[in-house]
C-alpha cells in the first residue's frame, strides 16, 4: 500500500489525501489537483486580498501529468502507449465451449495429412497461424479483424493451439509472407511432378489502393479501363487442382509473365494450354523458343481448309473419331500451320447447336429488313394516294423517297443476298475447332487436354465469388501477398472438398459450400471438462457418410 500525504493548499478547504507517487512531486507554490481521475501539478501564487484582509490563491499554469508508471510527465509529453501484446487467456474474448466441430474435423482428416506437414517445414512456427488464415477465408470469407473470433468459435482453436489469430499478428505474419517468395515457391514446388501438363490463366482484379505499385491502370477483363492488379495462376491436368499463383502489376499481361513463371517454379517441360486471347503466331514462336510446350486454338478467321474434314475417305493416322463426355468428335491432322502440328476437330452436336443459332439470328435480320420495307412501302402508298387526290400537304418533313429505292434497305450496310452469303461461308466452319501443338501428342490426347481448360475458369468464379479474394483492402504490397496465398491455399482445400464429392458421386445433389454447411451443422460442447459431440439427426449423418466420414470425437490424435 502507498502511504498517504494529507496536505493543504493555501486557500483550500478541504484537506485531500494524496498518494504518495504523486504528493512527492508537490514542491513550493505547486499543488495537486484531480480532473477526470488523473492527477495533474498546477503552480500557483498568493497575493494580499483587501477585500479579505488576507492572502488569495491565484491558480497558475500547468506543470505536467503525475502517473504511477512514469512520474511526472511535463506538459506537451504524451505518456507513452503500452506495447500491444499477443492475447494470452486472461485477454481473449469470453468463448463459449459450444464450438463448430465438423469442419474442423474434415480438416483434421482430410487436409492435415497432406498439406500440415509441408507448411511447417516451409514456414516454421507460423505455419498453425497460416492454415488458421486458410481456414477462416475458406469457410466464412472473413476479413482480418474477424479472424480472431471465428477461430475461437471454432474446434480448430484446440487443434492449432499455437495459432495466433489477433489482428496483429495475422498481418505480422502475411506479411512475413509476402517476404519471402522463395517459401512460397519452394511449397508449390512439392506438389508438382516433372513433365505435367499446366494449364495457365491470369486474371486481374480492381482496386482502388493508392499505396501499393502493383496496381496500376490498365484494360480490365471487363472490357473496360481502371486500376487493378493482376494474378497468374497454374491449373494441373493430372492432379485437377490449382498448383501455383503469383501476383502481378496491373500492366503486365499473362503471356509477358508466363516465361518468368515456368522458370521460377524449376519446370523443364511443361505444356501450357492457352485460350483464343493469345491465339498469335508471335506467341506460339516465344513458347516454343522457351522450351515449353504448347497447345493453342485458331481464331476461325485464321485461313484454313476446313472442306478436308468433311472427306468421306478414310487414312489411317490422318483422320478418325473418338468419344469425348458422350459426344462423337471427328479429327483429321491439316499438315503444319507455320511449323506445329495442326489438328482440326468436328463436334457434331455442337454443329447442330451453332446452325440452330445462325439460323435464328439470320432469320430475325431478314425479319427486321422486311419490316422496314413494309413501313417504306405503307409510307409511300400513301403519298401516292395524295398525289392522286390532288390534295396539298405542307409540312417540314423532307419528301418521301421513290419506290424504287425499297430494294436499297439493307441491314448493317448489307443486303438480305449478302448475308446469306455470309451464313454459307461460315457454316462449313460450325462446330469445328483447330488446335496447334508443338509436342508430339496424337489429335485425341491433345483434344481432351484442352478440354480440361475450362477448369480455370471455373476456379477463378471460385476464387472471387466462393472465397471472395478479389476484395481487400490492402495497402501493403507484402501483406498482399501473403493475403493471397493465403487465398490460395482456402482454394486448393476447395477442391479438395470437390475430389471428395466428386468421388462419392453426390455432385449433382451437393457443391462444396453445401457441404460446408453440412459440415458446419456438427457441434461439439464440453462436458464436466470433456469434449463430447452432441446429438445430430440422422439425416445430417446420411449426408456425411455417403462421403465417408463418420464424425468422431477422439481426445489422442494420431
Amino acid at each position: 500500500m502507498d502511504s498517504i500525504d494529507k496536505c493543504t493548499p493555501t486557500g483550500a478547504r478541504k484537506t485531500k489525501e494524496w498518494p504518495q507517487w504523486a504528493s512527492k512531486y508537490r514542491t513550493k507554490n505547486t499543488e495537486l489537483r484531480e480532473i477526470s481521475g488523473r492527477i495533474y501539478l498546477y503552480r500557483y501564487s498568493s497575493k494580499y486580498s483587501p477585500e479579505l484582509k488576507r492572502s488569495k490563491k491565484i491558480s497558475g499554469t500547468l506543470v505536467g501529468r503525475i502517473t504511477e508508471e512514469q512520474g511526472l510527465l511535463p506538459k506537451g509529453i504524451r505518456a507513452p502507449r503500452k506495447s500491444r501484446t499477443y492475447p494470452d487467456e486472461q485477454h481473449l474474448p469470453k468463448i463459449s465451449d459450444n464450438k463448430e466441430y465438423g469442419i474442423s474435423f474434415w480438416m483434421d482428416r482430410c487436409i492435415r495429412p497432406k498439406y500440415y506437414d509441408e507448411l511447417e517445414s516451409n514456414f516454421g512456427p507460423i505455419w498453425q497461424t497460416i492454415v488458421g488464415v486458410a481456414f477462416s477465408r475458406l469457410v466464412f470469407q472473413s476479413p482480418i479483424c474477424e479472424m480472431h473470433r471465428h477461430f475461437c468459435n471454432s474446434f480448430m482453436s484446440e487443434l492449432l493451439p499455437s495459432a495466433r489469430m489477433d489482428d496483429r499478428s495475422v498481418a505480422e505474419t502475411l506479411d512475413w509472407i509476402g517476404r519471402n517468395r522463395g517459401l512460397q515457391v519452394s511449397f508449390f514446388q512439392r506438389y508438382l511432378d516433372k513433365g505435367e501438363v499446366l494449364i495457365w490463366d491470369g486474371s486481374d482484379f480492381e482496386s482502388q489502393s493508392g499505396k501499393m505499385p502493383c496496381v496500376q491502370y490498365t484494360k480490365l477483363k471487363e472490357g473496360k479501363f481502371g486500376y487493378g492488379n493482376n494474378i497468374m495462376m497454374a491449373f494441373s491436368v493430372k492432379q485437377q487442382l490449382p498448383v501455383y499463383m503469383r501476383n502481378l502489376p496491373g500492366d503486365i499481361k499473362d503471356i509477358k509473365a508466363l516465361g518468368f513463371c515456368c522458370n521460377e517454379i524449376g519446370i523443364d517441360c511443361a505444356t501450357s494450354i492457352m485460350d483464343k486471347g493469345f491465339s498469335s503466331l508471335e506467341n506460339a514462336k516465344l513458347l516454343d523458343g522457351m522450351g515449353f510446350g504448347f497447345i493453342m486454338p485458331l481464331k476461325r478467321s485464321v485461313e484454313m481448309d476446313y472442306s478436308v474434314l468433311r472427306a468421306r475417305k478414310f487414312m489411317p493416322g490422318t483422320n478418325g473419331v473418338f468419344t469425348h463426355e458422350g459426344r462423337n468428335i471427328r479429327y483429321t491432322k491439316c499438315g503444319e500451320w507455320n511449323g506445329f502440328n495442326a489438328y482440326m476437330y468436328l463436334d457434331e452436336e455442337l454443329e447442330l447447336k451453332e446452325r440452330h443459332d445462325a439460323l435464328i439470328r439470320l432469320q430475325d435480320k431478314i425479319s427486321e429488313m422486311k419490316a422496314k420495307k413494309l413501313a417504306f412501302e405503307e409510307k409511300a402508298r400513301r403519298e401516292s394516294e395524295k398525289k392522286k387526290t390532288g390534295r396539298k400537304t405542307f409540312s417540314d418533313k423532307p419528301s418521301k423517297p421513290d419506290l424504287d429505292e425499297i430494294q436499297k434497305i439493307e441491314y448493317a450496310g448489307k443486303t438480305e443476298e449478302q448475308l446469306w452469303e455470309e451464313y454459307y461461308e461460315r457454316e462449313e466452319k460450325f462446330g469445328t475447332i483447330v488446335l496447334v501443338t508443338n509436342s508430339s501428342m496424337d489429335a485425341e490426347k491433345t483434344y481432351r487436354d484442352y478440354k480440361v481448360r475450362d477448369q480455370v475458369e471455373k476456379m477463378y468464379d471460385v476464387l472471387k465469388n466462393v472465397i471472395a479474394a478479389d476484395i481487400s483492402h490492402m495497402q501493403n504490397k507484402c501483406v498482399y501477398d501473403g493475403w493471397m496465398f493465403c487465398n490460395f491455399l482456402a482454394l486448393v482445400w476447395y477442391y479438395r472438398l470437390k475430389h471428395l464429392i466428386d468421388e462419392a458421386e453426390i455432385s449433382n445433389h451437393y457443391s462444396p459450400q453445401d457441404i460446408l454447411g453440412e459440415f458446419g451443422y456438427h457441434q461439439i460442447v464440453k462436458v464436466n471438462g470433456t469434449w463430447t459431440t452432441v446429438e445430430r439427426t440422422k439425416k445430417k449423418n446420411d449426408v456425411l457418410d455417403k462421403l465417408g466420414l463418420i464424425v468422431t470425437y477422439e481426445s489422442k490424435r494420431s
